[in-house]
């Protein structure tokens, strides 16, 4: 029996996405190449892995048993390659980050061109999504995450604190003046059923009548700039993003839920914080975001 670790890879993916469309745009390939891929698995193992059904990929249970020995075999995988990874001296090869979008602006874009014209060896990949992505299993090499990461292998330095306020521009916050009254602006929130982050989970407590509703934070800015609405936003990011804080009535501020704060955390894995690549990418989104804090300092509440 001869077993590729590219098409356990191809097993695993399909095992946490129970689809061939996207675990095939996860791992960057087409679907015939996927189906092939598990197909040869399925017959070096002489067991089929998956039942086909309408609703998607079911594990059978031989395809259960499997997914534990395959998640142990990639731990070690990753591990190996952490490990290889250390042995660098050169700055070469790729680091891949992961950021909320609203923090490429001003994490990221003032350093990169500089980076990539003095380190020509270098390559820098920014995956800008509100889904955490896995370090520990080398999805990304660094993260900026609104939360603490919890598990032991990984590295983690507390950037701020976040704390958010109703914003406006500055010409629909001078009109509204101090708002009493929920009806007086619209409100710019995120579809029902999107409690994954702190402000949506804030929307979701506070039952707003939000009249626009979208699951990015970037178009809620952009409507925001342009006098549409109101919108929940990070107080140090208020300047960047060309808002104001709206004042609020103390009546509407004790009806309202306290307004949320988050943290923002640096991480990667300890084992690779002091390769050299990934360390001087580190060390560029650490300077950038300290300099954005000083610069934009959060009040006293």
């Amino acid at each position: 029996m001869k077993i590729r670790w590219d098409d356990v890879r191809v097993f695993l993916e399909l095992s946490r996405e129970s689809s061939m469309q996207h675990a095939a745009k996860s791992m960057g390939v087409n679907v015939s190449t996927l189906s092939r891929r598990l197909k040869a698995l399925e017959t070096s193992l002489g067991h089929a892995l998956f039942d086909r059904t309408p609703e998607g990929l079911v594990l059978t249970p031989a395809g259960a048993d499997a997914l534990e020995h395959a998640a142990a075999l990639e731990r070690t995988v990753h591990r190996f390659e952490r490990s290889v990874a250390s042995w660098e001296q050169d700055i070469a090869g790729i680091v891949r980050i992961s950021t909320p979008p609203v923090l490429v602006r001003y994490a990221i874009l003032p350093w990169l061109p500089e980076i990539a014209r003095s380190y020509p060896k270098l390559s820098i990949e920014v995956r800008a999504s509100t889904q955490v992505a896995d370090i520990l299993r080398r999805e990304v090499d660094i993260a900026l995450r609104m939360g603490r990461p919890q598990h032991q292998d990984l590295f983690a330095k507390r950037l701020t604190r976040y704390r958010h306020v109703i914003a406006a521009s500055p010409a629909l916050a001078e009109r509204v003046g101090v708002l009493r009254e929920i009806e007086q602006v619209s409100w710019i929130g995120w579809p029902e059923g999107h409690t994954l982050l702190t402000m949506s989970q804030w929307f979701h407590d506070a039952n707003l009548p939000i009249q626009m509703r979208l699951d990015t934070f970037d178009g809620h800015l952009a409507l925001a700039r342009q006098g549409q609405g109101v919108v929940l936003c990070a107080e140090q990011l208020l300047e960047v993003n060309g808002l104001v804080e709206v004042e609020l009535g103390e009546q509407l501020e004790q009806r309202l839920p306290a307004l949320p704060e988050s943290e923002l955390w640096l991480v990667t894995h300890s084992e690779l914080r002091h390769v050299p690549r990934v360390s001087l990418v580190w060390d560029q989104l650490l300077s950038q975001v300290t300099q954005h804090i000083q610069k934009h300092p959060a009040r006293e509440p």
